[in-house]
């Protein structure tokens, strides 16, 4: 109303008449009363996300008005807007009394900076009060009669990356929703400038974070497949991303997974940990760690827990070599954890949206040993070899071993790498394996006249027992 509150011992005397001559303008014009009629009306529309964005809106719009008129008084613009990042900078901020915040400082100074409109503008402008007083009753009939959910699109899962639809060419800013954890990225030239981590829950049109010293919760709308975030003060668009940064270890990564066909869909509420091998590092489950005590990481990580699931899930950098993934394959198998992903994206051609795909794969047991390759035949069993690099196109592959497989009863796939294969080679050729396997499994099932998305367990059962994922592996580096 009409107080003043403000500590003289921080300010220079310029400074502090500054600050004085923006506040008076404040109690001159009753801004408090504008400010109390918007809190009394978003008391009772508090289910109208129109009303507070009203209220931002009076807000901002007070301190345009008190900025101005302190550069019409005389005071230096320059000196007037560095005091006010110097009190952004200084002053431990309380949302509910002041307006310093960085965007909101952004928006201030760029004000300030403005051409002042002429009378024309002016009028135009005069026009937006009575649209949103039409807007603002009409938006309060609606949801009078509706139910607030069935206003907003929010059936869709969010899990997974967004990337902000941004006008500024030199930043990018990214949104992660995974396993109940909420992280917020901004990057400007390539270099992190913030990294914000939350615990989230989603709650109708809502999404509530906290993090170790704040709380805090922001609306959201699903709208043409975008997600809208309603944070400072504006609207801000998100699309998918399928892009390769990701957090781990509190700080900025690449990965860049490798694209297959064989992928499946799978829920991280069924993965015991999962493990990221990149060029910047190794991580047990977002803790960093080295591939020569990975054992023991991973027994230190079981007795954190209470496994009632066992599947690991392989997050690897495409550009890695077979020489380090069989280091963390081998520590796997020690500690009997056998039912591994290698996280992969869908190809476009599968059709699939989910962001959480993985081409899920079984490991021997510690105690398994390799086959003798050179009695198969003997035993009325044909052996098929790929090469661990496709020297041949990817399609061709795949024909040469569709008609194998359908030719012979009895086989064995037996697949050669070196320490040297990339990880995205190994992807791609497990991936060729599992696909022909799958199609032919497919072939029969459309010959019996079966529904393959829709199978009993017989007809499962022998389609798996003519077409078998008898699929053996070999470094042959590895004596």
């Amino acid at each position: 109303m009409n107080w003043i509150f403000i500590n003289k011992q921080v300010l220079q005397p310029k400074e502090y008449e500054q600050v004085i001559s923006h506040e008076k303008v404040h109690v001159q014009h009753k801004h408090s009363v504008d400010l109390l009629l918007a809190h009394i009306i978003t008391i009772f529309q508090w289910f109208n996300p129109l009303t507070w964005r009203i209220q931002k809106s009076i807000k901002t719009c007070h301190e345009y008005i008190a900025d101005r008129q302190v550069i019409d008084q005389g005071h230096e613009l320059f000196d007037y807007q560095s005091l006010l990042l110097s009190q952004l900078i200084s002053i431990r901020s309380v949302e509910l009394v002041n307006n310093f915040n960085l965007l909101s400082i952004k928006k201030r100074i760029a004000m300030m900076n403005k051409i002042k409109s002429g009378n024309s503008a002016k009028l135009k402008a005069l026009l937006v009060f009575p649209m949103l007083t039409i807007a603002f009753f009409f938006f309060a009939n609606m949801t009078s009669k509706t139910n607030l959910s069935q206003t907003v699109s929010d059936t869709e899962n969010i899990e997974g990356s967004w990337m902000a639809v941004h006008k500024k060419v030199n930043e990018k800013q990214y949104v992660s929703f995974k396993n109940d954890k909420a992280v917020f990225i901004t990057i400007e030239d390539e270099d992190v400038i913030l990294i914000d981590e939350f615990s989230c829950t989603l709650e109708s049109n809502e999404i509530s974070l906290k993090g170790d010293e704040t709380e805090s919760s922001m609306e959201y709308r699903i709208r043409n497949g975008n997600l809208i975030l309603f944070m400072d003060d504006e609207e801000k668009i998100f699309e998918r991303f399928d892009g390769t940064y990701i957090v781990m270890d509190g700080e900025m990564r690449k990965l860049n997974v490798p694209t297959a066909k064989s992928v499946k869909s799978f829920d991280y509420d069924y993965v015991l940990f999962s493990i990221l091998l990149s060029k910047d590092g190794f991580f047990v489950d977002g803790e960093g760690s080295d591939l020569e005590n990975l054992e023991s990481s991973i027994r230190k990580e079981l007795a954190s827990l209470s496994p009632t699931v066992k599947t690991i899930m392989l997050e690897i950098d495409e550009g890695m070599k077979m020489k380090d993934v069989d280091k963390i394959k081998h520590a796997l198998r020690e500690n009997d954890l056998l039912k591994i992903g290698y996280v992969a994206k869908a190809h476009k051609s599968t059709g699939i949206t989910e962001t959480n795909t993985a081409l899920l794969n079984l490991l021997p047991p510690k105690t398994a040993k390799m086959i003798d390759l050179d009695n198969l035949e003997s035993k009325g069993i044909s052996l098929f070899k790929v090469n661990h690099s496709l020297s041949s196109s990817y399609e061709t592959k795949a024909r040469d071993l569709h008609e194998h497989l359908k030719g012979n009863k009895k086989y064995v796939i037996l697949y050669e790498y070196s320490n040297k294969t990339t990880y995205n080679d190994y992807i791609q050729t497990l991936d060729m394996v599992y696909s022909t396997v799958w199609s032919l499994r497919k072939e029969l099932a459309s010959n019996n006249g079966w529904d393959y998305n829709k199978l009993t367990k017989e007809q499962d059962k022998a389609l798996k027992k003519k077409y078998p994922l008898t699929l053996t592996m070999k470094n042959v580096d590895v004596k």
